[in-house]
């Protein structure tokens, strides 16, 4: 681990409470939903879309994207509103909160849901193609598989899909760096803050704003694909912290 990432990573903690936790996931598998399996591996492309500022430059390279596209979060309702339906969202997060952000869930969006979420957004969703998968890295229950998830749903995407059977990632709007100080396109509210703390962190001779929960994201970004290497292709698009990352072969200093 880079040395600058240490007291970072420390910092690091789960939004709700280990009981809460384990009082979703009893709930989410007790309603027997599909969950997900090893697939084979897939051909074509896989677009991920997260919410970072630089993700309005993509609008008409998703809008004609050859392949299948995933959103992140609130960027669900950010794709839909510009007429672009995801072929799937990813949800892990924990918070209740995040059930407002998919108050109108799309028929032709599969929700690929972490069994830590909450009650309430499985009752949202109770009508739409749900399929459940499991955080935990040392249990199975019922057979639910298990991810490894990161610091974040932008870095639990790359194990998830390499599971789905994706090799080719593309990732758009995970700038991890604030824009005119925004952090997403979208106003998030409590759902997916990034801290009130403000760093400045020099890559390739740039200098990026950023917070500590957004360049764990990107270097934990690098890690994965130096890990999977020869085995998923994973590309940034747009601009920000993790692309400049990935550009300079993960070298980077907090300054």
């Amino acid at each position: 681990m880079h040395s600058q990432l240490e007291d970072l990573q420390k910092c690091g903690k789960c939004n709700v409470s280990p009981e809460v936790l384990d009082r979703n996931k009893l709930s989410a598998l007790r309603r027997n939903l599909p969950t997900l399996f090893y697939g084979k591996p897939i051909e074509g492309k896989v677009a991920v879309v997260a919410g970072g500022p630089s993700v309005k430059d993509s609008l008409e390279e998703l809008r004609n994207f050859d392949g299948y596209l995933i959103a992140i979060n609130g960027t669900h309702n950010w794709l839909i509103e510009n007429d672009i339906v995801p072929d799937a969202c990813i949800i892990v997060d924990a918070k209740p909160t995040v059930t407002d952000l998919f108050k109108n869930p799309h028929k032709d969006t599969t929700y690929l849901v972490s069994s830590s979420c909450d009650p309430s957004l499985f009752d949202t969703l109770e009508n739409n193609k749900v399929i459940l998968w499991n955080v935990s890295k040392d249990e199975k229950p019922n057979g639910t598989l298990s991810i490894i998830t990161g610091p974040s749903a932008v870095t639990t995407a790359p194990s998830l899909l390499y599971v789905r059977g994706d090799r080719d990632i593309h990732f758009y709007g995970v700038d991890s760096s604030l824009s005119e100080l925004d952090s997403h396109i979208y106003s998030s509210g409590n759902v997916g803050t990034v801290g009130k703390e403000r760093l400045q962190v020099l890559v390739g001779g740039e200098v990026y704003l950023s917070t500590g929960a957004f360049v764990i994201q990107a270097t934990s970004l690098w890690e994965l694909n130096k890990s999977y290497k020869g085995h998923l292709n994973m590309t940034i698009h747009g601009y920000g912290l993790a692309k400049a990352i990935f550009d300079n072969n993960g070298e980077f200093e907090i300054i």
